[in-house]
């Protein structure tokens, strides 16, 4: 498949190449008659080109591990205190479709006399003294971030012995549950003279071999559907209709069907007119 891409490329950038030529050369038909007043007629295409590069669209459903960790001490004691702290990141995509997020803390061991503290970008989701045994916490959505930081620690809890130290032996996994459409939109601006003038539009992308294609690609204009289909290597829509379109902003989105994943390269839209 790999050896196959350079090939793929190529043929994508000629057949853009081939369309974008049509559309550039300017037409003339000229008639040299003298009878039957036929008069020389010049009929001369204007473009409007808006280039909005790579994207990608999914729908996804599932769980994932965001970070786990094993056989971890801490300790809290009048002389000494040992503490951890961890670095995740959760994806931008994922932040947004997130349903739930947990924290699942198993504790092996523990001196019973001390609160164990668990933040996560410096909000506490838990804060409490725990015997042995296995604690699922919620961890509130509004904690989280791309780039995130877990801190766990002891807080020692006040006893005539206090010459003993406080901890915990725990392990500890994170984990979100997500489900929803990952879509794109993208905006772009006609003036008056663009829709005055309007002969057509297309709209050009290829569709990366790594996609996932268990599901449609819808496109639509202005809130309206333009395309519902499973994409091919290199996909050309055409538009006839100026209605479609506004003076001012304009609004082009792309969506598609649970479990898919596509992978957007080379979107471009052409706007043609008349002089």
């Amino acid at each position: 498949m790999a050896e196959r891409k350079p090939i793929d490329e190529f043929v994508f950038i000629l057949m853009a190449g081939l369309v974008l030529i049509s559309i550039i050369i300017v037409y003339q038909y000229s008639q040299n008659q003298t009878t039957n007043n036929v008069t020389n007629l010049t009929i001369a295409r204007n473009i409007k080109i808006f280039n909005f590069g790579d994207f990608e669209i999914s729908y996804q459903i599932g769980t994932e591990n965001i970070i786990k960790k094993e056989n971890i001490r801490i300790e809290k004691s009048i002389f000494s205190e040992n503490f951890v702290g961890y670095s995740f990141e959760i994806s931008s995509d994922k932040l947004k479709i997130l349903q739930a997020s947990n924290l699942e803390v198993s504790v092996h061991s523990t001196s019973k006399n001390g609160k164990i503290i668990i933040k996560i970008n410096g909000n506490e989701a838990v804060n409490e003294v725990l015997d042995s045994g296995t604690y699922l916490f919620e961890v509130s959505k509004s904690f989280l971030q791309e780039k995130n930081k877990i801190e766990i620690l002891v807080e020692k809890l006040p006893t005539w012995k206090f010459w003993q130290p406080a901890f915990y032996e725990i392990s500890f996994k994170f984990y979100i549950n997500y489900a929803g459409q990952s879509f794109k939109d993208f905006s772009f601006t006609l003036e008056e003279d663009d829709l005055k003038k309007f002969e057509n539009a297309f709209i050009s992308f290829k569709t990366s071999e790594e996609s996932v294609k268990n599901g449609k690609v819808t496109i639509r204009l202005n809130g309206g559907k333009i395309y519902s289909d499973i994409p091919p290597l290199l996909t050309n829509i055409t538009i006839d209709f100026v209605g479609k379109f506004n003076k001012g902003k304009n609004k082009l989105e792309f969506s598609t069907e649970p479990g898919s994943v596509y992978k957007i390269e080379n979107l471009i839209i052409v706007i043609s007119k008349r002089r």
